[in-house]
């Protein structure tokens, strides 16, 4: 076992570089981030989700989301990432990684025998049920604990199948705050205005910093994730926007210097929502929404995928963190030693936000705070 989870960790290190292209792509990609909105995201659930698709078509329509998920890499390397990607989160206390696929009834027979076994490798569950929307809400509800309650609606009643991944996290601070380290605050807005905030105080010891911004890192119980604020050196409000280009969190993470850093952080909350589709019919993913998308892995139906909606939700307070997220693709008919310095971080201001995996360096959720 212990041999497995090494072999998945060097798997998912060695996608570090395409992972981290993936996530700004994503992140610039909300037009809530151009307005100045909160939004947070799981670009693990996302490519997660992509996976799964991958092993759902083929020929033309398999191609063009292999190229997005990585040119340099076969089909057979993405599925061997994808798979230890979700062995080495199937297997974690704090976040856990769940994948499914939901049909109509009426479509099971038509069902490639071969499709459900491949399934299997990315830890997924087929189910059929005569009420796709609530079947795939409950789903939801109890692979994210209750954190996300719903993701289809009434409008969706007309698909044949869901493909669905949920990612779950909850973890406790390594070292708790006392009530004397919480205070009210104001946090000033993106668009100037302010908002009264409780402010948590803390001192930690991982202070990053490279051109762009400046942050720190925060463990969470049993150190196997950190929560990682970054500031933007820069006050002006645009710059934030600006210097996404430029995020690179891995790379951010290899600056980290054992300094004395006194931190100020908001307590907040955030859910955030969006449909991914015309992102990826920008960055070359088209046949798989179109009447030629070739389904023939997963069944003989005529289908394509009509859509891919994503949800996320997190919530950081005294106590820890509690996030998730859920994408699901909806498939219709088809047509070092301490220094003597210090520093100070003070998160009054916009700031972007990741849940960091230690070991692989894998931001699995994302976000930016612009307003309080």
């Amino acid at each position: 076992m212990k041999n497995e989870l090494y072999d998945a960790v060097n798997s998912v290190i060695r996608y570090n570089s395409k992972y981290s292209e993936l996530t700004r792509n994503l992140i610039k990609s909300f037009p809530e981030i151009k307005s100045r909105e909160n939004v947070v995201f799981s670009p693990l659930s996302i490519i997660m989700l992509l996976g799964i698709v991958t092993e759902s078509v083929a020929g033309p329509t398999r191609d063009e989301i292999l190229k997005v998920l990585g040119e340099k890499y076969s089909y057979e390397n993405l599925r061997s990432i994808f798979c230890n990607m979700q062995a080495l989160f199937s297997s974690d206390e704090k976040l856990t990684s769940s994948n499914a696929v939901c049909l109509k009834e009426k479509i099971l027979k038509s069902i490639n025998p071969d499709y459900e076994k491949k399934l299997e490798d990315f830890g997924g569950k087929l189910f059929a049920t005569k009420g796709v929307v609530n079947a795939v809400n409950a789903w939801v509800e109890e692979k994210t604990k209750g954190m996300i309650k719903d993701i289809a609606n009434d409008s969706m009643k007309e698909m044949l199948a869901c493909l669905l991944n949920a990612i779950a996290f909850e973890a406790e601070w390594m070292e708790e705050y006392d009530e004397e380290d919480i205070d009210e605050g104001v946090f000033n807005n993106a668009d100037g205005t302010t908002s009264d905030v409780q402010m948590m105080y803390s001192t930690e010891y991982s202070y990053l910093e490279d051109s762009f911004f400046r942050g720190f890192a925060k463990l969470y119980k049993d150190g196997g994730y950190s929560f990682v604020a970054l500031l933007p050196k820069k006050k002006v409000p645009t710059f934030i926007n600006r210097s996404l280009d430029k995020l690179d969190i891995p790379g951010i993470l290899k600056t980290s210097k054992y300094i004395k850093t006194f931190v100020t952080m908001p307590e907040f909350t955030c859910d955030y929502g969006t449909n991914l589709t015309n992102l990826f019919k920008e960055m070359g993913i088209n046949t798989v929404f179109s009447p030629n998308a070739d389904f023939t892995p997963m069944t003989k139906e005529w289908v394509q995928l009509d859509s891919i909606i994503h949800k996320a939700h997190i919530e950081v307070d005294r106590k820890g963190t509690r996030a998730a997220a859920v994408t699901m693709g909806i498939v219709c008919a088809g047509c070092v030693p301490m220094e003597e310095e210090y520093k100070t971080i003070i998160l009054d201001r916009p700031f972007i936000y990741t849940i960091v995996h230690n070991e692989t360096k894998l931001p699995v959720f994302v976000g930016m705070m612009n307003h309080a």
